[in-house]
């Protein structure tokens, strides 16, 4: 925070994108927007929100080149597009970039897997475990993150991080899981970038890595207004 500015303040980020604002948007959204509601997440044995290996697997290979690489290869098998011999060489290139994605991918979000599964099993009476408030933004029923803020601080407060958190299912019929849309966590910092965050007894498994505010101020602030303004009622609207 700059001196002026006040410890409440960060003024790489705009009033409206302070605790007070997301919070008020992310009540908006769970009362008044339509699709899916947000219950707690549906467990099983453990405290995370989904299984660890069904969250490793989606780590490491969930990427959309596997879309490209497949309709790559069923356009060199089945010549649709009527280019002969050249679709061996056009779609052959698709193919193989897809590839070095799925490689890519994989060999960069491998690394997150130990670090992260290590923090879900850890003990949260340590003191690495941070508290922090929260705000849960939903862009869609499917993508989710949390938004944290310092456990002090008046409504004007700016965000330290957002963390996009795994899907997972929730524990009534037809909805999503997810933690209630403001409260407070216990955060653990794994050091390769993604934050572990425990909300009322549960581990929510993060979806890629942190965006830090103060290391990123214009990422996180086109981040914040992509999900804050989803959860807005367009103008005009009654």
């Amino acid at each position: 925070a700059g001196g002026e500015a006040g410890e409440d303040r960060w003024p790489a980020l705009d009033d409206d994108l302070s605790y007070a604002s997301l919070a008020a948007a992310a009540r908006h959204r769970d009362r008044h927007r339509p699709g899916p509601r947000v219950t707690p997440p549906r467990r099983g044995f453990g405290r995370t929100s989904i299984s660890p290996r069904s969250w490793m697997l989606t780590t490491v290979l969930g990427t959309n080149a596997w879309y490209s690489l497949g309709f790559s290869s069923a356009a060199i098998l089945e010549d649709h597009f009527h280019l002969g011999h050249w679709r061996f060489l056009v779609f052959g290139t698709v193919g193989i970039a897809s590839l070095a994605r799925i490689g890519w991918v994989a060999t960069d979000r491998s690394a997150l897997c130990g670090p992260v599964l290590r923090a879900a099993r850890s003990d949260a009476g340590k003191g690495t475990w941070q508290p922090m408030r929260y705000v849960r933004l939903c862009r869609d029923p499917g993508e989710m993150a949390l938004v944290l803020f310092r456990p002090e601080g008046g409504e004007v407060t700016a965000p330290l991080f957002l963390q996009p958190i795994s899907r997972s299912r929730g524990s009534e019929r037809r909805t999503v899981g997810g933690p209630a849309p403001v409260g407070e966590a216990l955060v653990l910092n794994t050091g390769v970038g993604p934050l572990m965050c425990e909300i009322d007894g549960v581990r929510y498994l993060p979806r890629g890595r942190a965006t830090e505010a103060a290391t990123d101020p214009a990422r996180t602030r086109d981040e914040l207004r992509s999900f804050a303004e989803s959860h807005l009622r367009p103008v005009g609207r009654s």
